[in-house]
């Protein structure tokens, strides 16, 4: 009995970290969006990805050992990952380019469903109740926090955006599989050092020119190092003690620190509608980590 209950401290104590581990990700993910606007006016998607990815792997090569590689899992995954990673970057790049930070954030919210849809079907695990009715009240609280009523309309950059939105989902669902069976560390550096590869390799062919001013490039630095090196490591850590629909639920708190960062940082005022969509998010986050 006491060895039953010992486990079962030990699975609600690992629940906890990756609820904690994730919320930290999104918080970081909350900060890239003025970021990114800066950066897309001096490079195309591709080359922005690419360099993006490079350096957050250079970054990680102190960290890898010399048998962090015989695991075939983590080359597979990690080429699968990067893949994902770099389509999903460069069109999220790309459609931020051409829309508001409010419409890709809403856009970007039928993550959550998508994860829950392709978990069902790729890994074959269907969500509770509490987690269903978690998801609806997350996607309700984006809606209410990125959008004004009867302001939306359609744009291309939105399109470009909720195509990304596909390949995130994705990412979310094969992270899943794989961060289980890989360490962490070997895995993210296999995916940025993928994505950088593709992403440098595509823009080089394009003949896509790099002209970043030296602010630019510490721009670009914090990106790669802050907002991939370690997020990348920390998603697959938390990702390893949540389900996916679970993860994508948490994800949905970006909105919520960028809108956060943006009242501190450029005294953006929110509204009640806004701060009551914030509330909902908070409050379904909360109920994904007890399901």
């Amino acid at each position: 009995m006491f060895d039953g209950m010992s486990a079962r401290g030990w699975e609600d104590m690992n629940a906890k970290r990756g609820v904690v581990t994730l919320t930290l990700v999104t918080m970081l993910w909350g900060t890239t969006f003025p970021a990114i606007k800066v950066i897309m006016k001096l490079l195309d998607a591709t080359s922005y990805a690419g360099y993006r990815s490079m350096i957050a792997a250079l970054a990680m090569l102190p960290l890898i050992g010399k048998k962090a590689f015989e695991n075939d899992r983590v080359l597979k995954g990690g080429i699968i990952l990067g893949l994902l990673y770099f389509t999903g970057l460069a069109l999220q790049a790309w459609g931020i380019k051409y829309t508001t930070a409010s419409s890709a954030a809403f856009i970007t919210s039928f993550n959550v469903p998508l994860v829950c849809l392709l978990e069902v079907l790729i890994l074959r695990r269907r969500p509770s109740r509490e987690l269903l009715i978690s998801m609806m009240m997350a996607v309700l609280g984006v809606l209410l926090l990125s959008l004004e009523p009867g302001s939306y309309r359609l744009s291309y950059g939105d399109i470009i955006v909720l195509a990304c939105t596909i390949f995130w989902a994705l990412q979310v669902i094969f992270i899943d599989r794989y961060s289980r069976e890989c360490s962490v560390i070997p895995l993210a550096f296999m995916q940025l050092m993928i994505s950088g590869v593709v992403g440098i390799a595509l823009s080089a062919s394009l003949g896509e020119p790099v002209r970043l001013d030296f602010s630019s490039w510490i721009l670009l630095a914090y990106l790669a190092v802050v907002c991939s090196s370690l997020t990348c490591v920390l998603q697959i850590y938390g990702q390893r003690y949540t389900t996916s629909t679970q993860a994508a639920i948490i994800y949905t708190l970006e909105p919520v620190f960028a809108s956060a960062f943006s009242s501190i940082l450029l005294g953006e005022i929110l509204t009640a509608r806004q701060y009551a969509g914030a509330m909902l998010i908070v409050v379904a986050t909360y109920m994904a980590s007890k399901t």
